[in-house]
């Protein structure tokens, strides 16, 4: 059942590819569990929570996907005529994130513990913040510069958000008539 969720996953890829941004959104329709979605699952099997879309500010768009065993990763980034630099955040999942310096604070996400890492030069915001919560741990890498870094990071951290792992299997069995399972071993 394992392969059927992966064809599953996988036909949709193409269509998606037009709009990573719908790809990436936290709320999909009940019956329609984002490819993407399943995918980021899928890679890393431990996570309660999958990273995702609230919303995108304008002249921000999603710059790259891969999902991988272990990691999943997505870019956010910002949308600047003529620029051969593109400045973004990189949005990484994995089991387990290296924290070495990072600082925890106060969380803004329920039931996750957020550490962040400063690295500001001049006009560079270059911060990392992680959030660690069961079953995985999420890096966001900061890579904005100029006037306006410090409000753009404060837009893209809105933006992004968490969907629980049990709304993405709900999903699947939904459009799937409970035919398969995001998860086959947890299967009744």
């Amino acid at each position: 059942m394992t392969a059927a969720l992966g064809v599953l996953a996988l036909s949709g890829c193409a269509a998606e590819a037009v709009d990573r941004v719908a790809a990436l959104r936290c709320h999909q329709p009940d019956d329609q569990a984002s490819h993407t979605l399943v995918l980021m699952a899928q890679a890393v099997p431990t996570a309660s929570a999958l990273p995702c879309l609230e919303a995108v500010p304008a002249d921000w768009a999603i710059h790259d996907f891969s999902a991988r065993r272990g990691e999943a990763r997505f870019e956010l980034i910002y949308l600047e005529m003529g620029s051969q630099n593109p400045r973004g955040v990189h949005v990484r999942m994995t089991r387990r994130c290296d924290l070495d310096g990072a600082r925890e604070g106060p969380s803004d996400r329920p039931g996750m513990r957020r550490y962040d890492l400063q690295k500001r030069e001049g006009s560079a915001y270059s911060d990392k913040r992680f959030y660690q919560y069961p079953g995985a741990c999420v890096e966001y890498h900061f890579d904005l510069r100029g006037t306006g870094a410090n409000d753009q990071a404060t837009d893209v951290s809105k933006a992004l958000g968490f969907v629980p792992r049990d709304t993405i299997r709900r999903q699947i069995r939904e459009m799937t008539d409970g035919r398969l399972e995001l998860d086959p071993s947890d299967a009744p």
